[in-house]
C-alpha cells in the first residue's frame, strides 16, 4: 500500500474545544410530525432564497442577508428556518422548536456551482478548512493530528483515502468538512437507516443541508430530493443512501447526472468493514458499490471503519477498487477506557443486578454509597447497558427501576415516539442508563457516556470493540464491563452455529466468500472467548485481534493489569464451573499460541496462524457440533437422574399437594395428578426447558409468544401421555426437535391450538431406550 500514515493514538493532547462541546439534544415532543423537506434554491449572484415545502402545513421563513466569509469569492445567503413541526421521516429527528426561536443556518458553505478542476494550494486549503471547522462545526481546532492530516489529504483531491480510527475519534468530520469546502454534492453510503437518521439530524442542526433517500420515504419525499438535485445549482450538500439504494436505477441515474454536471464531490463508504467477508458485519450489497466507479470514474472515494484488521483492510481496498489510497490508521488503545470482566456466579453477598447498580453509582458519584438515586433529576453523565434480546432489555430496565436506578429500555419493538422520548431523556442525562440491544448507539454523538456494560457476552471481538468504544468520547475516565456467566458460552455457540448455517445456505455469494466469512465469524467468536477466559491485558487482547502490534500492556487500565493475581484466580474459578468453558478456552489457547503474525512472524507466522485457526475450521465446526450433542446428553442424563431423587418421591407420594400461584398460572391443569410419577416440579422443569430452547430459536419479535407456546406444548404432551416414561420421552423428543431446528438455522414452527377438552386421550405406552433419546 502506498503512502501509509501510521499514527499513535496517544500522540496528541485532546482538543478542549471538541471534548467539551455540549451534547446534541434530540426531542420528539410534537404529537403530529409534519412530513416535510426544507430545500433552498440559492442563486450565486445574491438575491432572495425560496423554500420548497413538502406539505401545506409546513411554514418556512427565510431571511436573506449577504455576509462575506473569509477566502470565499461567492457564498450562499444566510437563511433562517422556523420549523415548529420538524420532519422526522427521512431527514431524521430535528430539535424541537417549542421555544419558538429561529434556527439560523451557518454561512461559509461553498455553493454547488461545480467542482474546481485543479485543487487549491495547500495553505489556502488549510485556511478554508479551519474557517469551516470553526464557523460551521464550532471547533477552534482539530480533534488531533490524525484527524487534521486525514482531512487535509481528502481536500487535496489527488487520491482515494482509507481511514481506520477507533470509535469516537472523529471519523465523520473527516468527510463532512471536505463536503462543504467544494461546490458539489457528497454521497454517503451507510448501512443502517437509524444511523443515517442520527447523522442527518446532527448536520441539520448545524445548518448543513443534508438529506437522505431510503426505503422508509414516500414517493413524494423522494421526488422532492430528486427535484432539488436536478436543479442547475442544487442546495443539498450531503446525500445519505443505503447500499441497497445505491444499486437502484433512480439513484444511479441521479449520480450519473451529477457526475456529468461536475457536481459529484466525494463518494463516502461509511462502516466500510461491511464490504469484506473478513469483517464482523458483512453485507453483500456493499460488494455492488464498486459499480459506482463506472458511473463516476473521476470521483474520489473515502472509506471509513473502526473495526478492520490487516486482512479486512486489504480486502476493503480491493473490493472498493481503491487505487493507491492514502491510508490513515491509529492504534486501538484508548487510555481513558477501563476494561474488566465480572463473572455473575462468583459475585458474593449481593445479586448481579445489585452489583451492577453499585458499580454505576460509584462511576457517577464516586464512593458515596449513600446517594438517593430516586431523588436525582439530572445525572453527571450516563451509560449504556447492552442486552442480547428485547425481553432482556425490558427485564433489566424493570429490575433497575425496582432498585431505584433510573433506566429505560430501547429496542426495535418500541414505537418511534417512545424510542425518541427515551433517547432524548438519555441525551439530557435524565436517565442513569439506557438498556438497549446492540443497534443502539451508532451515529449518536454523546461525549459523556461514562460506562458501557454488556449484560451478556458479545459474540464477536470486533463488535465488542465498536460497542464499548462509545464510552468516553470526551476523553474522560470511562468504564467498559462485561458480566459473563457459564451459560453464556453455550448460548453463544448456538447463536454462532445458527449464523454459520445461514451463511452456508447463502446462494448470492461465492463458495470462497462463504468460507472466508465463516472463518472470520469463528475466529471473532473464539477471540471473544479468549478475551473473557484468558488472564491477560484486555487492551492487548483487542489490539492483537486488529493486528495492532504497537499496543503494550496498559499497566492500570484493565482488571488484569490492575491486579493480575486476583483476575487469574477468578478466571480459574470460572473455568471450573463449566466444562464448556474449559473446552472453548483450550481452543483459544491453541490458536493464540501460534498467532505469530501479530508479533512479526512474517509470512511464516501468517501461514501458521492460518493453518491453526483457519485451516482447522472444519474441525472447529465438528467440535462445536460434538459439544452441542454432549450438552444434550448431559441434559437428558440430568433429567433421567431426577426420577430417582428422594424429594421427587416425596412429592409424588403427596397427591394432595396444591400448586403454587406461579405453577397454576404457567401450567395447564396444574392441579391434575393423572400420571403417576409426573409431579408439578417435573412438569415445570419441562416447561422451562421448552422456554429456554425457544428463546435460542425464535427472533426477538416472537419472544412474547414463548410462554404460551411452551405452556401449550407441555400440555399437549401431558394430556396425551398415560405413563411417566411416555411423558419423558415426548418431552425429550420435542426439546431435541427445537434444538435441531436451531442448529440448522431453521425456525421452529408452532401454531396455537384450540383446547376443547381437558380429558386426555388414552394412548399406549412404549419403551424408549436412552440411545433413542440421544439420537
Amino acid at each position: 500500500m502506498d503512502d501509509v500514515v501510521m499514527l499513535s493514538s496517544d500522540d496528541e493532547k485532546p482538543s478542549s474545544s471538541q471534548n467539551s462541546r455540549p451534547s446534541v439534544t434530540v426531542s420528539s415532543t410534537a404529537k403530529k410530525q409534519a412530513k416535510m423537506l426544507d430545500y433552498y434554491s440559492s442563486k450565486t449572484g445574491g438575491g432572495t432564497t425560496k423554500a420548497k415545502q413538502a406539505t401545506p402545513s409546513a411554514t418556512v421563513k427565510t431571511n436573506s442577508k449577504s455576509r462575506k466569509c473569509p477566502n470565499e469569492s461567492s457564498t450562499p445567503n444566510e437563511e433562517t428556518l422556523n420549523s415548529k413541526q420538524p420532519s422526522t421521516s427521512q431527514l431524521g429527528k430535528v430539535k424541537d422548536e417549542s421555544d419558538k426561536k429561529e434556527q439560523t443556518l451557518t454561512p461559509c458553505i461553498a455553493p454547488n456551482t461545480g467542482i474546481m478542476k485543479s485543487p487549491l494550494p495547500s495553505e489556502e486549503i488549510e485556511e478554508k478548512a479551519k474557517n469551516i471547522l470553526k464557523k460551521v462545526f464550532g471547533f477552534s481546532s482539530f480533534r488531533n493530528i490524525h484527524q487534521r492530516k486525514a482531512i487535509l489529504a481528502i481536500l487535496k483531491r489527488d487520491n482515494d483515502v482509507y481511514i481506520s480510527f477507533p470509535t469516537g475519534a472523529g471519523k465523520s468530520l473527516c468527510y463532512q468538512l471536505p463536503a462543504l469546502l467544494y461546490g458539489g454534492i457528497t454521497i454517503v453510503v451507510s448501512p443502517l437507516i437509524a444511523l443515517i437518521v442520527d447523522q442527518v439530524t446532527a448536520l441539520q442542526q448545524k445548518g448543513i443541508r443534508a438529506v437522505a433517500i431510503n426505503s422508509k420515504m414516500t414517493a413524494d419525499e423522494k421526488r422532492i430530493v430528486h427535484e432539488d438535485l436536478r436543479q442547475t445549482i442544487p442546495t443539498i450538500k450531503l446525500l445519505y443512501i443505503t447500499p441497497e439504494g445505491a444499486s437502484s436505477d433512480p439513484i444511479q441515474r441521479l449520480l450519473e447526472s451529477l457526475n456529468k454536471r461536475n457536481l459529484l464531490n466525494y463518494i463516502v463508504i461509511d462502516e466500510a468493514h461491511c464490504v469484506t467477508h473478513w469483517g464482523h458485519d458483512f453485507r453483500p450489497d456493499y460488494l455492488r458499490l464498486r459499480s459506482l466507479r463506472k458511473i463516476a470514474p473521476q470521483a474520489f472515494w473515502i472509506a471509513l471503519t473502526a473495526t478492520a484488521g490487516n486482512q479486512a483492510e486489504d480486502d476493503i481496498q480491493k473490493q472498493l477498487e481503491m487505487v493507491k489510497p492514502r491510508i490513515f490508521k491509529t492504534g486501538t488503545y484508548r487510555s481513558n477506557l477501563y476494561y474488566d470482566v465480572q463473572i455473575k456466579e462468583l459475585i458474593q453477598g449481593q445479586t448481579p443486578e445489585q452489583h451492577l447498580i453499585r458499580f454505576i453509582t460509584r462511576i457517577l458519584f464516586g464512593k458515596n454509597d449513600d446517594v438517593d438515586l430516586s431523588e436525582i433529576k439530572t445525572f453527571p453523565g450516563s451509560g449504556i447497558i447492552y442486552c442480547r434480546t428485547r425481553d432482556e432489555c425490558e427485564q433489566m430496565a424493570s429490575v433497575l427501576a425496582k432498585l431505584e436506578m433510573k433506566a429505560l429500555p430501547y429496542h426495535a419493538g418500541l414505537s418511534n415516539k417512545v424510542r425518541d422520548d427515551v433517547q432524548d431523556k438519555w441525551m439530557r442525562n435524565e436517565l442513569a442508563a439506557i438498556t438497549a440491544t446492540i443497534a443502539f448507539g451508532m451515529g449518536i454523538d454523546k461525549p459523556d457516556v461514562r460506562f458501557v456494560i454488556h449484560w451478556t457476552c458479545p459474540s464477536n471481538m470486533a463488535a465488542y470493540y465498536q460497542e464499548s468504544g462509545r464510552a468516553g468520547r470526551d476523553k474522560k475516565r470511562s468504564f467498559c464491563r462485561i458480566y459473563h456467566s457459564k451459560s453464556d458460552s453455550g448460548i453463544l455457540k448456538l447463536l454462532i452455529s445458527r449464523e454459520l448455517g445461514q451463511i452456508r445456505n447463502k446462494s448470492n455469494i461465492s463458495e470462497k466468500a462463504r468460507d472466508d466469512q465463516m472463518k472470520a465469524i469463528t475466529r471473532g467468536f473464539e477471540k471473544m472467548m479468549g478475551y473473557i477466559e484468558l488472564p491477560k491485558c484486555r487492551h492487548v487482547a483487542m489490539a492483537q485481534f486488529f493486528s495492532d502490534n504497537e499496543t503494550k500492556e496498559c499497566k492500570k487500565n484493565c482488571d488484569y493489569c490492575a491486579d493480575p493475581k486476583k483476575t487469574s484466580n477468578l478466571t480459574d474459578k470460572f473455568l471450573t464451573l463449566s466444562s464448556t468453558a474449559q473446552a472453548s478456552t483450550s481452543r483459544v489457547m491453541r490458536n493464540s499460541a501460534v498467532d505469530s503474525d501479530l508479533y512479526g512472524g512474517g509470512k511464516r507466522g501468517y501461514k501458521e496462524d492460518n493453518d491453526d485457526i483457519y485451516g482447522s475450521f472444519e474441525d472447529g465446526k465438528s467440535r462445536m457440533e460434538r459439544e452441542q450433542k454432549e450438552e444434550r446428553c448431559q441434559l437428558i442424563a440430568s433429567e433421567l437422574a431426577k426420577r430417582h431423587k428422594p424429594n421427587v418421591n416425596a412429592e409424588r407420594n403427596n397427591p394432595s399437594q396444591s400448586p403454587t400461584n406461579e405453577q397454576a398460572s404457567k401450567l395447564v391443569g396444574a392441579s391434575m395428578t393423572r400420571i403417576p410419577n409426573v409431579t408439578i416440579t417435573r412438569r415445570m422443569g419441562v416447561l422451562t426447558t421448552f422456554e429456554t430452547a425457544l428463546k435460542s430459536n425464535w427472533l426477538d419479535e416472537k419472544h412474547q409468544l414463548i410462554p404460551t407456546a411452551a405452556k401449550e406444548m407441555e400440555w399437549e404432551i401431558y394430556s396425551s401421555s398415560k405413563y411417566a416414561t411416555n411423558y419423558n420421552h415426548k418431552a425429550a423428543s420435542k426439546h431435541s426437535e427445537i434444538q435441531k431446528k436451531t442448529k440448522e438455522s431453521v425456525e421452529f414452527e408452532w401454531k396455537p391450538k384450540e383446547r376443547t377438552s381437558t380429558v386426555p386421550p388414552q394412548v399406549q405406552d412404549g419403551f424408549v431406550t436412552a440411545a433413542q433419546m440421544v439420537a
